[in-house]
Protein backbone atom coordinates (compact mmCIF):
# COMPACT_ATOMS: atom_id res chain seq x y z
CA UNK A 1 0.00 0.00 0.00
CA UNK A 2 1.59 3.76 -1.52
CA UNK A 3 1.79 5.67 1.71
CA UNK A 4 0.81 9.11 1.46
CA UNK A 5 2.96 12.00 2.88
CA UNK A 6 1.50 15.10 3.63
CA UNK A 7 3.87 18.53 4.80
CA UNK A 8 3.93 22.04 5.08
CA UNK A 9 7.01 23.88 5.42
CA UNK A 10 7.25 27.31 6.39
CA UNK A 11 10.58 29.53 6.52
CA UNK A 12 11.26 33.14 6.60
CA UNK A 13 13.45 35.00 4.11
CA UNK A 14 15.66 36.71 5.62
CA UNK A 15 13.35 36.74 8.30
CA UNK A 16 13.31 34.88 12.19
CA UNK A 17 8.98 34.27 11.51
CA UNK A 18 8.63 32.79 15.19
CA UNK A 19 6.84 29.42 16.21
CA UNK A 20 3.23 30.84 16.10
CA UNK A 21 3.19 32.60 12.46
CA UNK A 22 5.01 29.15 11.68
CA UNK A 23 2.25 26.89 13.53
CA UNK A 24 -0.81 28.71 12.05
CA UNK A 25 0.76 29.11 8.52
CA UNK A 26 1.21 24.92 8.91
CA UNK A 27 -2.02 24.59 10.79
CA UNK A 28 -3.99 26.96 7.58
CA UNK A 29 -2.53 25.42 4.72
CA UNK A 30 -2.92 22.30 5.86
CA UNK A 31 -6.44 22.39 6.52
CA UNK A 32 -6.99 24.50 3.32
CA UNK A 33 -5.75 21.55 0.98
CA UNK A 34 -7.11 18.72 3.50
CA UNK A 35 -10.36 20.18 3.30
CA UNK A 36 -10.35 19.49 -1.24
CA UNK A 37 -7.75 16.76 -1.97
CA UNK A 38 -7.40 13.42 -0.01
CA UNK A 39 -4.36 12.66 -1.41
CA UNK A 40 -0.21 13.57 -0.76
CA UNK A 41 1.04 16.76 -0.88
CA UNK A 42 4.18 18.51 -0.13
CA UNK A 43 4.02 22.21 0.65
CA UNK A 44 6.35 24.99 0.92
CA UNK A 45 5.67 28.50 2.64
CA UNK A 46 8.14 31.28 2.96
CA UNK A 47 7.60 34.70 4.78
CA UNK A 48 9.76 37.79 3.58
CA UNK A 49 9.53 41.43 4.67
CA UNK A 50 8.76 44.00 1.83
CA UNK A 51 9.01 47.36 1.62
CA UNK A 52 6.64 48.57 4.71
CA UNK A 53 5.11 45.55 4.90
CA UNK A 54 5.16 41.60 4.33
CA UNK A 55 5.28 39.19 1.77
CA UNK A 56 3.90 35.87 1.22
CA UNK A 57 4.07 32.73 -1.30
CA UNK A 58 2.78 28.97 -1.73
CA UNK A 59 3.60 26.46 -3.31
CA UNK A 60 1.81 23.23 -3.00
CA UNK A 61 2.59 20.51 -5.41
CA UNK A 62 -0.24 17.35 -5.05
CA UNK A 63 0.52 13.57 -5.62
CA UNK A 64 -1.41 14.20 -9.17
CA UNK A 65 1.24 15.95 -10.08
CA UNK A 66 -0.93 19.28 -10.03
CA UNK A 67 1.13 22.53 -9.02
CA UNK A 68 -0.31 25.74 -7.65
CA UNK A 69 1.38 28.41 -6.67
CA UNK A 70 -0.10 32.07 -4.96
CA UNK A 71 0.99 34.95 -3.08
CA UNK A 72 -0.13 37.56 -0.65
CA UNK A 73 1.20 41.23 0.68
CA UNK A 74 0.12 43.05 3.57
CA UNK A 75 0.91 45.03 5.87
CA UNK A 76 1.74 42.28 8.73
CA UNK A 77 2.54 39.09 8.45
CA UNK A 78 -0.39 37.28 9.56
CA UNK A 79 -2.62 38.87 7.31
CA UNK A 80 -0.26 38.20 4.26
CA UNK A 81 -0.43 34.39 5.33
CA UNK A 82 -4.40 34.52 5.33
CA UNK A 83 -4.09 35.82 1.94
CA UNK A 84 -2.23 33.20 0.78
CA UNK A 85 -4.63 30.78 2.88
CA UNK A 86 -7.66 31.81 1.16
CA UNK A 87 -6.38 31.79 -2.42
CA UNK A 88 -5.08 28.18 -2.28
CA UNK A 89 -8.32 27.46 -0.96
CA UNK A 90 -10.13 28.87 -3.84
CA UNK A 91 -7.63 26.66 -6.46
CA UNK A 92 -7.93 23.82 -4.52
CA UNK A 93 -11.85 24.00 -4.87
CA UNK A 94 -11.15 24.49 -8.55
CA UNK A 95 -8.78 21.83 -8.67
CA UNK A 96 -11.17 19.43 -7.33
CA UNK A 97 -14.11 20.68 -9.31
CA UNK A 98 -11.88 19.44 -12.25
CA UNK A 99 -11.03 16.05 -11.06
CA UNK A 100 -14.94 15.60 -10.06
CA UNK A 101 -15.66 16.78 -13.47
CA UNK A 102 -12.93 14.37 -15.30
CA UNK A 103 -14.50 11.43 -13.24
CA UNK A 104 -17.62 11.85 -14.74
CA UNK A 105 -16.39 12.30 -18.18
CA UNK A 106 -17.76 15.94 -18.38
CA UNK A 107 -15.65 17.86 -20.65
CA UNK A 108 -14.02 20.84 -18.76
CA UNK A 109 -13.54 24.11 -20.94
CA UNK A 110 -10.88 27.15 -20.73
CA UNK A 111 -12.78 30.15 -19.64
CA UNK A 112 -11.72 34.11 -19.92
CA UNK A 113 -12.66 36.37 -17.45
CA UNK A 114 -12.96 40.51 -17.65
CA UNK A 115 -10.00 42.58 -16.42
CA UNK A 116 -7.87 45.35 -16.87
CA UNK A 117 -4.09 44.76 -17.81
CA UNK A 118 -2.25 41.82 -17.00
CA UNK A 119 -3.57 40.19 -14.07
CA UNK A 120 -1.61 37.89 -12.66
CA UNK A 121 -3.43 37.55 -8.82
CA UNK A 122 -3.88 33.93 -8.63
CA UNK A 123 -7.54 34.16 -7.24
CA UNK A 124 -8.93 35.63 -10.11
CA UNK A 125 -7.82 33.60 -12.59
CA UNK A 126 -9.51 30.20 -14.21
CA UNK A 127 -7.11 26.89 -13.57
CA UNK A 128 -7.46 24.36 -16.25
CA UNK A 129 -6.29 20.74 -15.33
CA UNK A 130 -5.32 19.07 -18.16
CA UNK A 131 -5.05 14.69 -17.15
CA UNK A 132 -2.73 14.94 -14.42
CA UNK A 133 -0.59 18.04 -15.55
CA UNK A 134 -0.24 21.47 -13.84
CA UNK A 135 -2.96 23.91 -13.93
CA UNK A 136 -3.04 26.18 -17.44
CA UNK A 137 -4.42 29.71 -17.08
CA UNK A 138 -6.11 31.76 -19.21
CA UNK A 139 -4.74 35.04 -19.13
CA UNK A 140 -5.94 38.57 -20.58
CA UNK A 141 -4.05 41.17 -21.88
CA UNK A 142 -6.57 44.44 -22.18
CA UNK A 143 -3.25 47.08 -22.64
CA UNK A 144 0.44 46.82 -22.92
CA UNK A 145 2.91 49.35 -21.16
CA UNK A 146 4.81 51.42 -23.91
CA UNK A 147 8.10 51.14 -21.53
CA UNK A 148 11.96 50.35 -22.53
CA UNK A 149 13.40 46.74 -22.48
CA UNK A 150 15.52 47.81 -18.78
CA UNK A 151 12.04 49.17 -17.11
CA UNK A 152 10.69 45.87 -18.26
CA UNK A 153 13.12 43.75 -16.50
CA UNK A 154 12.90 46.23 -13.53
CA UNK A 155 9.42 45.51 -13.17
CA UNK A 156 9.53 41.61 -13.97
CA UNK A 157 12.19 41.36 -11.26
CA UNK A 158 10.81 44.03 -8.25
CA UNK A 159 7.80 42.32 -9.13
CA UNK A 160 8.90 38.58 -8.26
CA UNK A 161 7.00 37.69 -12.13
CA UNK A 162 8.18 34.87 -13.87
CA UNK A 163 7.00 36.63 -17.36
CA UNK A 164 6.36 40.14 -18.32
CA UNK A 165 5.00 41.56 -21.69
CA UNK A 166 4.88 45.09 -23.26
CA UNK A 167 5.55 47.47 -25.95
CA UNK A 168 8.77 48.02 -26.70
CA UNK A 169 8.86 52.17 -26.10
CA UNK A 170 12.07 52.15 -28.84
CA UNK A 171 10.56 49.70 -31.71
CA UNK A 172 6.56 49.86 -30.72
CA UNK A 173 6.82 45.98 -31.07
CA UNK A 174 5.51 43.62 -28.19
CA UNK A 175 8.20 41.89 -26.27
CA UNK A 176 7.98 39.07 -23.93
CA UNK A 177 10.37 38.57 -21.00
CA UNK A 178 10.33 35.09 -18.88
CA UNK A 179 12.80 33.51 -16.61
CA UNK A 180 14.27 30.85 -18.51
CA UNK A 181 15.01 27.16 -16.55
CA UNK A 182 19.05 28.71 -16.03
CA UNK A 183 18.10 31.17 -14.30
CA UNK A 184 18.56 34.12 -16.61
CA UNK A 185 15.94 36.02 -18.07
CA UNK A 186 14.70 35.40 -22.01
CA UNK A 187 13.97 38.68 -24.32
CA UNK A 188 11.07 37.85 -27.15
CA UNK A 189 11.18 40.82 -29.28
CA UNK A 190 7.74 39.90 -31.58
CA UNK A 191 8.11 41.02 -35.55
CA UNK A 192 5.44 42.37 -36.89
CA UNK A 193 5.75 39.53 -39.92
CA UNK A 194 4.99 36.61 -37.66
Amino acid sequence: MLQRVSGVRVSGKNLDIGQALRGQAEERVHDAVAKYFDGGFRSQVTVEKEGTGFRADCTVHLDTGALMRVSGSAHDAYSSVSQIVERIGKQMRRDKRKRTAHANGHESHIQFEQGSGFDTTPDSDTPEMLGDARPIVAEKIDRLDRISLEEAINKMETGKLSSYVFRNGGTERVNILHERADGSIGWIDVSDRV
